[in-house]
């Protein structure tokens, strides 16, 4: 058996060399992009009326949009990262382009739903991010984000976690490192950040055990 180090070894030469190659091997680990897509799926459910428009900002390469859009709705991939934007398979559905929170590069109250999966636990002010999210969200839409919540597990705990959902060698290790290495965020701190950038209705849904949560509000 090969040891869990050496997996998540490659994980991080993986992120220093190659970070679109990161996102497309995390994305294609069935765990993860079965995550990625659950939550999507709940936070676009919780819309208000039919969503037409929708974005993700920290889009990586694009594959969950390239997934979660529809032929009747038009997705805007949004993300600080050239090299994400170049590997972004095109999709006549999905645009892609530069931008970065708080202030993201499309009109006030043009999306249905803005959605940000692990973005919200590393930007330096949450609270402004989340009113530049609502601001281009319209009235009944939804603002959804995706993070690592507490508490702190040792590497054994994740372990632990990854076997009880059936994970083993890579897709244990990517679950570890990604929790390991990524910032925790106190979903009710987050749930405080939603209500001060005007954002109402705001509900937290755990994953995977409760170590990450999907946390949404409405713009009214």
């Amino acid at each position: 058996m090969i040891p869990l180090w050496v997996y998540r070894a490659e994980l991080t030469l993986l992120a220093a060399s190659n970070g679109p190659a990161l996102f497309r091997h995390l994305y294609g680990l069935p765990w993860y992009g079965g995550l990625l897509r659950q939550w999507a799926a709940d936070s676009l459910a919780a819309a208000t009326g039919a969503v037409r428009d929708l974005c993700e900002i920290g889009c990586g390469p694009g594959d969950l949009l390239h997934d979660l859009v529809q032929p009747s709705q038009q997705a805007t991939g949004i993300d600080a990262s050239a090299a994400m934007l170049r590997a972004a398979r095109p999709h006549p559905l999905v645009r892609f382009q530069s931008g970065r929170l708080p202030d993201v590069p499309l009109a006030a109250g043009s999306q249905d739903v803005v959605l940000a999966a692990s973005v919200l636990n590393c930007v330096p002010d949450p609270w402004a991010s989340l009113a530049g999210m609502a601001r281009i969200t319209r009235t009944g839409g939804v603002v959804s984000v995706l993070v690592p919540t507490g508490p702190r597990a040792s590497v054994g705990d994740l372990l632990r976690d990854a076997g009880t959902l059936g994970l083993a060698g890579r897709s244990a290790a990517a679950l570890v490192h990604w929790l390991r290495m990524a910032r925790v965020v106190d979903p009710a701190e987050a749930a405080r950040w939603f209500t001060a950038a005007g954002l109402q209705q705001v509900t937290i849904t755990p994953y995977l055990r409760g170590r990450v949560s999907g946390i949404r509000g409405r713009v009214s």
